[in-house]
């Protein structure tokens, strides 16, 4: 027994027990022992329980999910390797983008993608003195490419000064820009032919590091490096048709094709949203060509078909499936080690210090079932929010459906990080898609096909009969085998002739209204992405096709 002398008045020492003696008992000790193994047994109950509780809700959402035709399995969607004699992808020129040493993703040759991205220094220097490509052609905005910016931009590489855009009436003499753009990108011409020799590759697979553990992780270098062939391809087919150059920008434009479909059967969302943006530059020659009368009725032939055979409202909901898959194996990746890993992936846009600092310490702290949780979350938000509005049975993306998807995301994943934490949104906070974005994105993909391929049509009528046809039904069967429809509401493309002789085809746009085929298109606005980017959008007026006034050249 704990006790301490103390002197009585008469001298006598006594003992008295020290404070809260009874806790040093044996007694005290024993019960506090018996109390610690209970609350750790209900400690380990509550988390086994959670783990079997989270992973048999997993298991059963994923069970339903399949059940209903959605494929999770992670290897369905990448693509099988081919042989590297036949791979585009392995040709001698591009085959070091993805050179990397055994298991990582570190180049044998750390110099290698420098000097990949180094090919053309000319054309780069000129091209970081003009204003955004949106500004120098854009066939949706009734813009002809800037060749006589480019030709300016080419001449003041050494000075450094920023090239404005060129106003419509002072582009008096096109034909001599273009000869001088020609002669500046002379030094893209073996890159560009070796391009076009590995074209002639039936496959194209890029050795992705699709296993990767951490799919945030994947590099993919490929895409801006093809992407900006395609810039220098639009380029040069603009100034081969300012020429009059039309066997040339028809081969420059093939290989266009080639490039953007290059990355076609890539299970990944950005690898899509750059495709989309290649087939929307490799439009542009297609409309200056037509808006010129340049094309032979065998290049236009040519043209739709290519055209034809895109769909890419299938393509974007394969994206999204695939994404899904990838977004699975971040989950699981998070789930190995739940707070040291989601570091790793990454924070949503406009998070506090609180959440970025705590979210990773609860992940840590809670229940490895919670994150099997998150998963069925992850999924279900996914299934009734990101794939409704693209409807492919009646091929159509639907604004309503997008805007309402995107409404109840933000009420879901916009409250504060305690409250999604709570409810196992946390992982999808992060790896949800932006919405708008996405699904306009696609809309506007296939309405650019189904506009370029019907405006082919419709030339090869004119160069047929004289004139373009008063309805759109004359087309069929001899100029195409069936007539597009509008994406947005799945009936005909608006089409009316025009008292200049050429003619007006548009969608209804993404408000979903006939606002009569305006040319050009009204301004831009932006449209809010809570968790991406700003991405500036036509929110209101009809998508057109339409020519404007040919250039002097050819009046």
């Amino acid at each position: 027994m704990n006790t301490t002398n103390t002197t009585s008045a008469s001298g006598a020492a006594t003992r008295r027990p020290l404070p809260f003696h009874w806790l040093f008992t044996w007694r005290a000790l024993r019960r506090g022992l018996i109390g610690l193994a209970w609350v750790a047994t209900v400690v380990a109950l509550f988390y086994g329980e959670e783990y079997w509780r989270g992973r048999q809700a997993w298991k059963n959402c994923r069970r339903k999910l399949e059940a209903r035709g959605e494929v999770l399995d992670f290897m369905a969607f990448i693509p099988k390797r081919v042989p590297d004699d036949q791979n585009f992808a392995m040709s001698p020129l591009l085959a070091p983008l993805f050179d990397f040493e055994p298991g990582s993703q570190r180049w044998r040759d750390t110099n290698a993608l420098a000097r990949l991205q180094g090919l053309f220094p000319r054309y780069q220097a000129a091209a970081r003195l003009l204003p955004e490509l949106d500004s120098l052609a854009n066939w949706f905005k009734g813009r002809r490419t800037d060749l006589a910016a480019c030709q300016r931009a080419y001449a003041a590489t050494n000075a450094h000064q920023y090239i404005e855009p060129t106003p419509p009436a002072a582009d008096t003499n096109r034909p001599a820009a273009a000869a001088a753009v020609l002669a500046n990108l002379r030094e893209c011409d073996p890159v560009l032919d070796e391009l076009r020799a590995a074209a002639r590759r039936p496959y194209s697979r890029f050795n992705v590091s699709y296993e990767l553990e951490d799919s945030a992780a994947i590099l993919l270098p490929h895409l801006a490096f093809l992407k900006g062939k395609v810039k220098v391809l639009q380029l040069r087919a603009a100034a081969e048709l300012a020429l009059g150059q039309t066997n040339p920008a028809f081969e420059d434009v093939n290989l266009m094709f080639r490039l953007a479909d290059a990355t076609k059967d890539e299970p990944i969302l950005i690898s899509w949203l750059v495709r989309r943006a290649e087939v929307h530059l490799l439009l542009q020659p297609i409309w200056e060509g037509l808006a010129d009368g340049r094309w032979s009725e065998g290049q236009l032939q040519a043209f739709q078909q290519r055209l034809g055979q895109m769909d890419m409202l299938a393509e974007s909901r394969r994206a999204l499936q695939a994404d899904r898959v990838f977004g699975n194996r971040i989950i699981e990746f998070v789930r190995r080690s739940p707070g040291e890993r989601f570091e790793m992936v990454g924070a949503t846009d406009g998070a506090d210090w609180r959440e970025m600092a705590l979210t990773p310490l609860l992940l840590r702290l809670a229940p490895r079932g919670w994150i099997y949780q998150e998963h069925v979350q992850y999924n279900r938000l996914f299934q009734d929010y990101v794939l409704p509005p693209l409807d492919l049975a009646a091929r159509q993306v639907r604004p309503e459906a997008a805007t309402a998807s995107q409404e109840a995301l933000e009420r879901l994943l916009g409250g504060g990080w305690l409250e999604f934490f709570l409810h196992h949104r946390t992982l999808s906070r992060v790896l949800l898609p932006a919405l708008n974005h996405l699904h306009l994105a696609a809309a506007r993909g296939q309405t650019d096909v189904d506009l370029a391929t019907a405006a082919c049509a419709l030339e090869r009528y004119r160069l047929a009969k004289g004139a373009y046809p008063d309805t759109l039904d004359a087309l069929v069967p001899g100029f195409a085998p069936k007539l597009p429809r509008d994406v947005i509401n799945g009936q005909p493309l608006k089409y009316r002739r025009l008292e200049d002789g050429r003619f007006s085809l548009y969608s209804l746009g993404w408000n979903a209204r006939d606002d009569g085929g305006s040319y050009p298109p009204r301004s831009t606005r932006q449209i809010p992405q809570p968790r991406g980017p700003q991405t500036p959008e036509l929110q209101a007026g009809d998508w057109v096709w339409r020519y404007p006034a040919p250039p002097p050249a050819l009046r």
